[in-house]
Protein backbone atom coordinates (compact mmCIF):
# COMPACT_ATOMS: atom_id res chain seq x y z
CA UNK A 1 0.00 0.00 0.00
CA UNK A 2 1.36 3.39 -0.96
CA UNK A 3 1.24 5.94 1.85
CA UNK A 4 2.36 9.52 2.30
CA UNK A 5 5.59 9.18 4.26
CA UNK A 6 6.04 12.95 4.76
CA UNK A 7 3.18 14.98 6.17
CA UNK A 8 1.76 17.73 4.04
CA UNK A 9 2.60 20.13 6.86
CA UNK A 10 6.33 19.78 6.20
CA UNK A 11 5.81 20.74 2.59
CA UNK A 12 3.73 23.74 3.63
CA UNK A 13 6.50 25.05 5.82
CA UNK A 14 9.20 24.44 3.23
CA UNK A 15 7.22 26.47 0.72
CA UNK A 16 7.29 29.55 2.94
CA UNK A 17 11.09 29.53 3.22
CA UNK A 18 11.64 32.67 1.21
CA UNK A 19 14.44 34.57 3.00
CA UNK A 20 17.69 33.60 4.75
CA UNK A 21 17.61 36.67 7.00
CA UNK A 22 16.14 35.86 10.38
CA UNK A 23 14.58 38.28 12.82
CA UNK A 24 15.65 38.27 16.46
CA UNK A 25 15.02 34.88 18.03
CA UNK A 26 12.55 34.65 20.89
CA UNK A 27 14.38 33.41 24.02
CA UNK A 28 11.62 30.82 24.62
CA UNK A 29 12.27 29.22 21.22
CA UNK A 30 13.77 25.81 21.98
CA UNK A 31 12.50 25.59 25.55
CA UNK A 32 10.47 22.45 26.10
CA UNK A 33 7.62 21.92 28.54
CA UNK A 34 9.88 21.70 31.59
CA UNK A 35 12.34 24.42 30.57
CA UNK A 36 9.75 27.08 29.76
CA UNK A 37 7.88 26.44 33.01
CA UNK A 38 11.00 26.71 35.16
CA UNK A 39 12.12 29.79 33.24
CA UNK A 40 8.86 31.50 34.20
CA UNK A 41 9.56 30.76 37.87
CA UNK A 42 7.25 27.79 38.46
CA UNK A 43 8.00 24.26 39.71
CA UNK A 44 6.97 21.33 37.52
CA UNK A 45 6.58 17.58 37.91
CA UNK A 46 6.12 14.94 35.22
CA UNK A 47 3.84 11.98 35.94
CA UNK A 48 3.14 8.89 33.86
CA UNK A 49 -0.44 7.67 33.88
CA UNK A 50 -1.28 4.24 32.48
CA UNK A 51 -4.76 3.89 31.02
CA UNK A 52 -6.91 0.82 31.35
CA UNK A 53 -6.01 -0.15 27.76
CA UNK A 54 -2.27 0.29 28.28
CA UNK A 55 -1.40 3.75 26.95
CA UNK A 56 1.13 5.68 29.04
CA UNK A 57 0.19 9.34 29.20
CA UNK A 58 2.81 11.95 30.04
CA UNK A 59 1.12 14.35 32.44
CA UNK A 60 2.58 17.48 34.02
CA UNK A 61 1.88 19.18 37.32
CA UNK A 62 2.54 22.75 38.49
CA UNK A 63 1.85 22.28 42.20
CA UNK A 64 2.15 25.89 43.37
CA UNK A 65 2.78 29.45 42.25
CA UNK A 66 5.76 31.78 41.99
CA UNK A 67 5.23 33.44 45.36
CA UNK A 68 5.27 30.15 47.27
CA UNK A 69 7.98 27.66 48.14
CA UNK A 70 8.23 23.90 48.37
CA UNK A 71 6.32 23.92 51.65
CA UNK A 72 3.22 24.52 49.48
CA UNK A 73 3.73 21.10 47.84
CA UNK A 74 0.92 18.64 48.61
CA UNK A 75 -0.71 21.17 50.92
CA UNK A 76 -4.29 20.34 49.93
CA UNK A 77 -4.76 22.93 47.22
CA UNK A 78 -7.84 22.53 45.01
CA UNK A 79 -7.00 20.81 41.73
CA UNK A 80 -7.55 21.96 38.14
CA UNK A 81 -6.89 19.70 35.13
CA UNK A 82 -6.22 21.32 31.75
CA UNK A 83 -6.67 19.29 28.54
CA UNK A 84 -5.36 20.44 25.16
CA UNK A 85 -6.98 20.53 21.76
CA UNK A 86 -6.63 18.71 18.43
CA UNK A 87 -3.01 18.21 17.29
CA UNK A 88 -1.86 19.99 20.45
CA UNK A 89 -0.30 19.17 23.82
CA UNK A 90 0.08 20.44 27.37
CA UNK A 91 2.60 22.95 26.01
CA UNK A 92 -0.32 25.07 24.82
CA UNK A 93 -1.09 26.06 28.43
CA UNK A 94 2.42 27.40 29.20
CA UNK A 95 3.76 28.80 25.92
CA UNK A 96 2.93 32.44 26.65
CA UNK A 97 4.08 34.76 29.42
CA UNK A 98 3.22 34.13 33.06
CA UNK A 99 0.34 36.62 33.04
CA UNK A 100 -1.09 35.18 29.80
CA UNK A 101 -0.80 31.37 30.12
CA UNK A 102 -3.73 29.75 31.92
CA UNK A 103 -1.61 27.17 33.77
CA UNK A 104 0.56 29.90 35.29
CA UNK A 105 -2.41 32.11 36.15
CA UNK A 106 -4.15 29.26 37.97
CA UNK A 107 -0.99 28.31 39.88
CA UNK A 108 -0.50 31.90 41.02
CA UNK A 109 -4.13 31.93 42.18
CA UNK A 110 -3.48 29.04 44.55
CA UNK A 111 -4.50 26.00 42.49
CA UNK A 112 -2.71 22.68 42.02
CA UNK A 113 -2.53 22.63 38.22
CA UNK A 114 -2.30 19.43 36.17
CA UNK A 115 -1.76 19.38 32.40
CA UNK A 116 -2.92 16.28 30.54
CA UNK A 117 -1.82 14.80 27.23
CA UNK A 118 -3.94 12.56 25.05
CA UNK A 119 -2.63 9.32 23.60
CA UNK A 120 -0.39 9.64 20.56
CA UNK A 121 0.82 13.18 21.08
CA UNK A 122 4.40 14.27 21.80
CA UNK A 123 4.27 13.31 25.48
CA UNK A 124 2.12 10.18 25.22
CA UNK A 125 3.77 7.94 22.64
CA UNK A 126 4.27 4.94 24.92
CA UNK A 127 2.31 1.79 25.64
CA UNK A 128 2.68 -1.19 27.96
CA UNK A 129 2.73 -3.75 25.13
CA UNK A 130 2.22 -2.01 21.78
CA UNK A 131 5.06 -0.44 19.78
CA UNK A 132 4.48 3.02 18.35
CA UNK A 133 5.40 1.86 14.84
CA UNK A 134 2.44 -0.53 14.72
CA UNK A 135 -1.04 0.11 13.38
CA UNK A 136 -2.47 -1.27 16.62
CA UNK A 137 -0.94 1.58 18.64
CA UNK A 138 -2.54 4.23 16.40
CA UNK A 139 -5.96 2.55 16.25
CA UNK A 140 -7.76 5.22 18.27
CA UNK A 141 -9.85 8.36 18.02
CA UNK A 142 -11.47 10.68 20.53
CA UNK A 143 -13.72 7.73 21.44
CA UNK A 144 -10.83 6.23 23.40
CA UNK A 145 -9.84 9.61 24.84
CA UNK A 146 -13.36 9.90 26.26
CA UNK A 147 -13.49 6.32 27.51
CA UNK A 148 -9.95 6.03 28.90
CA UNK A 149 -7.67 9.09 28.74
CA UNK A 150 -9.82 11.64 30.57
CA UNK A 151 -11.33 9.27 33.17
CA UNK A 152 -8.05 7.55 34.00
CA UNK A 153 -6.21 10.86 34.23
CA UNK A 154 -8.88 12.24 36.57
CA UNK A 155 -8.79 9.12 38.75
CA UNK A 156 -4.99 9.22 39.03
CA UNK A 157 -4.88 12.91 39.95
CA UNK A 158 -7.57 12.65 42.62
CA UNK A 159 -5.91 9.63 44.16
CA UNK A 160 -2.50 11.30 44.13
CA UNK A 161 -3.72 14.59 45.63
CA UNK A 162 -6.24 13.03 48.05
CA UNK A 163 -9.00 15.25 46.68
CA UNK A 164 -12.59 14.21 45.98
CA UNK A 165 -13.21 16.55 43.04
CA UNK A 166 -11.38 18.69 40.52
CA UNK A 167 -12.19 21.33 37.92
CA UNK A 168 -11.60 20.39 34.29
CA UNK A 169 -10.81 22.94 31.59
CA UNK A 170 -10.58 21.73 28.01
CA UNK A 171 -9.83 23.40 24.71
CA UNK A 172 -11.11 22.09 21.38
CA UNK A 173 -10.61 18.30 21.47
CA UNK A 174 -10.23 18.58 25.22
CA UNK A 175 -13.90 19.57 25.24
CA UNK A 176 -15.17 16.98 22.75
CA UNK A 177 -13.82 14.13 24.87
CA UNK A 178 -15.46 15.59 27.98
CA UNK A 179 -18.80 16.07 26.23
CA UNK A 180 -18.55 12.42 25.12
CA UNK A 181 -17.34 10.97 28.42
CA UNK A 182 -20.65 10.93 30.35
CA UNK A 183 -22.17 8.59 27.76
CA UNK A 184 -19.50 5.93 28.31
CA UNK A 185 -18.18 6.76 31.80
CA UNK A 186 -21.00 8.32 33.85
CA UNK A 187 -19.28 7.16 37.03
CA UNK A 188 -16.73 9.98 36.69
CA UNK A 189 -19.26 12.83 36.72
CA UNK A 190 -19.40 13.09 40.52
CA UNK A 191 -15.65 13.78 40.57
CA UNK A 192 -15.93 16.96 38.49
CA UNK A 193 -16.84 20.21 40.22
CA UNK A 194 -16.78 22.31 37.05
CA UNK A 195 -16.15 21.90 33.33
CA UNK A 196 -14.80 24.93 31.49
CA UNK A 197 -15.13 24.47 27.72
CA UNK A 198 -12.88 26.78 25.68
CA UNK A 199 -13.76 26.78 21.96
CA UNK A 200 -16.32 24.03 22.73
CA UNK A 201 -16.73 21.24 20.22
CA UNK A 202 -19.24 18.45 19.85
CA UNK A 203 -20.58 19.21 16.37
CA UNK A 204 -18.35 20.33 13.48
CA UNK A 205 -20.80 20.26 10.58
CA UNK A 206 -20.42 23.99 9.93
CA UNK A 207 -16.68 24.21 10.57
CA UNK A 208 -14.53 25.88 7.91
CA UNK A 209 -11.10 24.27 8.30
CA UNK A 210 -9.80 23.31 4.82
CA UNK A 211 -7.98 20.34 6.38
CA UNK A 212 -11.15 18.70 7.70
CA UNK A 213 -13.09 19.74 4.60
CA UNK A 214 -10.56 17.92 2.46
CA UNK A 215 -10.60 14.76 4.58
CA UNK A 216 -14.41 14.76 4.51
CA UNK A 217 -14.33 14.32 0.73
CA UNK A 218 -12.95 10.79 1.08
CA UNK A 219 -14.22 7.51 2.48
CA UNK A 220 -12.41 5.86 5.38
CA UNK A 221 -10.73 3.31 3.15
CA UNK A 222 -9.49 5.96 0.75
CA UNK A 223 -7.91 7.99 3.56
CA UNK A 224 -6.19 4.91 4.97
CA UNK A 225 -4.90 4.14 1.47
CA UNK A 226 -3.55 7.66 1.16
CA UNK A 227 -2.19 8.33 4.67
CA UNK A 228 -1.77 4.88 6.17
CA UNK A 229 -3.20 3.65 9.48
CA UNK A 230 -0.67 5.10 11.88
CA UNK A 231 0.19 8.61 12.96
CA UNK A 232 -1.12 11.61 11.09
CA UNK A 233 2.20 13.49 11.16
CA UNK A 234 5.11 11.02 10.90
CA UNK A 235 7.55 13.89 10.33
CA UNK A 236 6.48 15.95 13.34
CA UNK A 237 9.88 15.96 15.06
CA UNK A 238 11.59 17.27 11.93
CA UNK A 239 8.85 19.88 11.70
CA UNK A 240 9.52 21.04 15.26
CA UNK A 241 13.16 21.64 14.38
CA UNK A 242 12.68 23.56 11.14
CA UNK A 243 9.44 25.41 11.87
CA UNK A 244 10.73 27.94 14.45
CA UNK A 245 13.41 29.35 12.13
CA UNK A 246 11.00 29.40 9.20
CA UNK A 247 8.38 31.23 11.23
CA UNK A 248 10.99 33.62 12.54
CA UNK A 249 11.95 34.39 8.96
CA UNK A 250 8.42 34.57 7.56
CA UNK A 251 5.90 35.09 10.40
CA UNK A 252 3.16 36.06 7.96
CA UNK A 253 3.56 32.74 6.16
CA UNK A 254 3.16 30.87 9.43
CA UNK A 255 0.10 32.93 10.26
CA UNK A 256 -1.44 31.85 6.98
CA UNK A 257 -0.48 28.22 7.57
CA UNK A 258 -2.20 28.22 10.95
CA UNK A 259 -5.29 29.72 9.34
CA UNK A 260 -5.53 26.69 7.05
CA UNK A 261 -5.94 24.47 10.11
CA UNK A 262 -7.80 26.63 12.64
CA UNK A 263 -8.90 29.83 10.96
CA UNK A 264 -7.60 33.40 11.03
CA UNK A 265 -6.56 35.07 14.27
CA UNK A 266 -6.14 38.71 15.16
CA UNK A 267 -5.04 38.11 18.75
CA UNK A 268 -1.93 35.92 18.45
CA UNK A 269 1.42 37.60 19.05
CA UNK A 270 3.19 37.11 15.72
CA UNK A 271 6.61 37.35 17.38
CA UNK A 272 5.75 34.25 19.48
CA UNK A 273 4.70 31.96 16.64
CA UNK A 274 8.21 30.52 16.45
CA UNK A 275 7.74 29.42 20.09
CA UNK A 276 4.32 27.88 19.48
CA UNK A 277 5.42 25.82 16.48
CA UNK A 278 8.52 24.51 18.26
CA UNK A 279 6.17 22.05 20.02
CA UNK A 280 3.01 22.23 17.91
CA UNK A 281 1.49 20.37 16.08
CA UNK A 282 1.94 17.50 18.53
CA UNK A 283 0.43 14.70 16.42
CA UNK A 284 -2.48 12.32 16.63
CA UNK A 285 -3.68 9.28 14.69
CA UNK A 286 -5.02 9.17 11.15
CA UNK A 287 -8.11 7.51 12.58
CA UNK A 288 -8.73 10.43 14.92
CA UNK A 289 -8.55 12.90 12.04
CA UNK A 290 -11.01 10.71 10.12
CA UNK A 291 -13.37 10.74 13.09
CA UNK A 292 -13.26 14.54 13.19
CA UNK A 293 -13.96 14.70 9.45
CA UNK A 294 -16.98 12.41 9.82
CA UNK A 295 -18.64 15.19 11.80
CA UNK A 296 -18.17 17.41 8.76
CA UNK A 297 -19.99 14.90 6.55
CA UNK A 298 -22.89 14.31 8.93
CA UNK A 299 -24.39 16.72 11.45
CA UNK A 300 -24.06 14.23 14.30
CA UNK A 301 -22.07 13.70 17.49
CA UNK A 302 -21.36 10.01 17.37
CA UNK A 303 -18.75 7.30 17.79
CA UNK A 304 -16.39 6.35 14.97
CA UNK A 305 -18.25 5.27 11.84
CA UNK A 306 -16.75 2.24 10.09
CA UNK A 307 -19.03 3.12 7.16
CA UNK A 308 -20.49 -0.36 6.64
CA UNK A 309 -23.33 -2.09 8.47
CA UNK A 310 -21.20 -5.18 9.01
CA UNK A 311 -18.25 -3.31 10.51
CA UNK A 312 -20.38 -1.13 12.76
CA UNK A 313 -22.32 -4.12 14.08
CA UNK A 314 -19.07 -6.03 14.63
CA UNK A 315 -17.75 -3.23 16.83
CA UNK A 316 -20.91 -1.89 18.50
CA UNK A 317 -23.37 -4.80 18.48
CA UNK A 318 -26.17 -6.18 16.30
CA UNK A 319 -28.45 -3.17 16.82
CA UNK A 320 -25.94 -0.65 15.50
CA UNK A 321 -25.87 -0.48 11.73
CA UNK A 322 -24.96 3.15 12.43
CA UNK A 323 -22.56 4.14 15.23
CA UNK A 324 -24.01 5.02 18.66
CA UNK A 325 -24.73 8.68 19.34
CA UNK A 326 -23.17 10.58 22.22
CA UNK A 327 -25.82 11.86 24.59
CA UNK A 328 -25.26 15.51 25.47
CA UNK A 329 -28.23 15.46 27.85
CA UNK A 330 -26.07 13.18 30.04
CA UNK A 331 -23.55 15.98 30.67
CA UNK A 332 -24.84 16.58 34.18
CA UNK A 333 -22.07 19.01 35.12
CA UNK A 334 -21.58 22.64 35.98
CA UNK A 335 -20.48 23.89 32.56
CA UNK A 336 -18.93 27.12 31.34
CA UNK A 337 -18.99 27.76 27.58
CA UNK A 338 -16.40 30.16 26.13
CA UNK A 339 -16.69 30.56 22.36
CA UNK A 340 -15.58 32.97 19.64
CA UNK A 341 -17.49 34.65 16.83
CA UNK A 342 -14.87 33.85 14.18
CA UNK A 343 -13.87 30.33 15.25
CA UNK A 344 -13.51 28.03 12.25
CA UNK A 345 -13.49 24.75 14.22
CA UNK A 346 -16.02 25.63 16.93
CA UNK A 347 -18.35 27.43 14.56
CA UNK A 348 -21.07 29.54 16.23
CA UNK A 349 -23.83 27.47 14.59
CA UNK A 350 -22.38 24.25 15.93
CA UNK A 351 -21.86 25.78 19.38
CA UNK A 352 -25.50 26.88 19.40
CA UNK A 353 -26.63 23.32 18.66
CA UNK A 354 -24.40 22.03 21.45
CA UNK A 355 -25.75 24.68 23.83
CA UNK A 356 -29.36 23.63 23.18
CA UNK A 357 -28.67 19.93 23.78
CA UNK A 358 -26.99 20.31 27.16
CA UNK A 359 -29.20 19.65 30.19
CA UNK A 360 -31.36 22.50 31.42
CA UNK A 361 -29.43 24.61 33.95
CA UNK A 362 -26.12 22.84 33.20
CA UNK A 363 -24.58 25.93 31.61
CA UNK A 364 -23.53 28.22 34.46
CA UNK A 365 -21.68 30.74 32.31
CA UNK A 366 -21.86 31.40 28.57
CA UNK A 367 -19.31 33.86 27.19
CA UNK A 368 -18.93 34.73 23.51
CA UNK A 369 -15.81 36.72 22.64
CA UNK A 370 -16.14 38.98 19.62
CA UNK A 371 -13.43 38.30 17.02
CA UNK A 372 -11.91 35.33 18.84
CA UNK A 373 -10.71 32.37 16.78
CA UNK A 374 -9.95 28.79 17.81
CA UNK A 375 -6.37 29.29 18.96
CA UNK A 376 -7.03 32.63 20.64
CA UNK A 377 -8.43 30.81 23.67
CA UNK A 378 -5.00 29.36 24.46
CA UNK A 379 -2.48 31.50 22.54
CA UNK A 380 -4.27 34.84 22.42
CA UNK A 381 -2.69 37.93 23.96
CA UNK A 382 -6.04 38.91 25.49
CA UNK A 383 -7.34 35.47 26.51
CA UNK A 384 -6.59 36.26 30.15
CA UNK A 385 -8.64 39.45 30.04
CA UNK A 386 -11.56 38.15 28.00
CA UNK A 387 -11.76 34.52 29.16
CA UNK A 388 -9.59 33.49 32.13
CA UNK A 389 -9.78 36.28 34.69
CA UNK A 390 -12.75 37.53 36.67
CA UNK A 391 -15.64 37.59 36.12
CA UNK A 392 -15.21 34.62 33.78
CA UNK A 393 -13.43 31.26 34.09
CA UNK A 394 -11.59 31.89 37.37
CA UNK A 395 -14.76 33.10 39.01
CA UNK A 396 -16.62 29.91 38.05
CA UNK A 397 -13.79 27.65 39.23
CA UNK A 398 -13.75 29.48 42.56
CA UNK A 399 -17.53 29.21 42.86
CA UNK A 400 -17.87 25.49 42.14
CA UNK A 401 -14.50 24.07 43.21
CA UNK A 402 -13.48 26.57 45.85
CA UNK A 403 -10.94 29.38 46.18
CA UNK A 404 -7.27 28.74 45.59
CA UNK A 405 -5.05 28.15 48.60
CA UNK A 406 -1.97 30.29 49.14
CA UNK A 407 0.76 28.88 51.38
CA UNK A 408 3.21 31.57 52.58
CA UNK A 409 6.80 30.57 51.90
CA UNK A 410 9.04 29.81 54.84
CA UNK A 411 11.95 30.54 52.53
CA UNK A 412 11.95 31.27 48.82
CA UNK A 413 13.52 28.54 46.73
CA UNK A 414 14.23 28.22 43.02
CA UNK A 415 11.76 26.52 40.74
CA UNK A 416 12.40 22.81 40.36
CA UNK A 417 11.51 19.90 38.11
CA UNK A 418 10.88 16.32 39.14
CA UNK A 419 9.61 13.06 37.66
CA UNK A 420 7.11 10.97 39.61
Amino acid sequence: MMTLQLPWLVFAFILILSTPLLNSKDPDDGRDMVDITINKGFPIEEHYITTEDGYILGTFRIPYGRNESINALNSGKPVVLLMHGLLDSSYTWVNNFANESLAFILADHGYDVWLGNNRGNTFSKRHQWLHTDTEAFWNFSFDQMARYDSPDTIEYILQFTHQSQLAYVGHSEGTIQMFAMPTVRPDVLSKLAFFGALAPVAYVYHQKSPVLELLALFDVGDIYELLGRKQFLPGVYVLHHIAPDLCNAVPQGCDEFLWVVCGPSKDINASRIQVYVSQTPADTSVRNMIHWSQGVKHDTFEMFDYETKEENEAHYGPDYAQPPQYNLSAVALNVGLYSGTTDWLADPEDVEKLRKELPVNATKQDVTVQGFDHLDFVWGMHAANYVYNEPNLLTQIRKYLGPGKYVPPSARKSATASVV
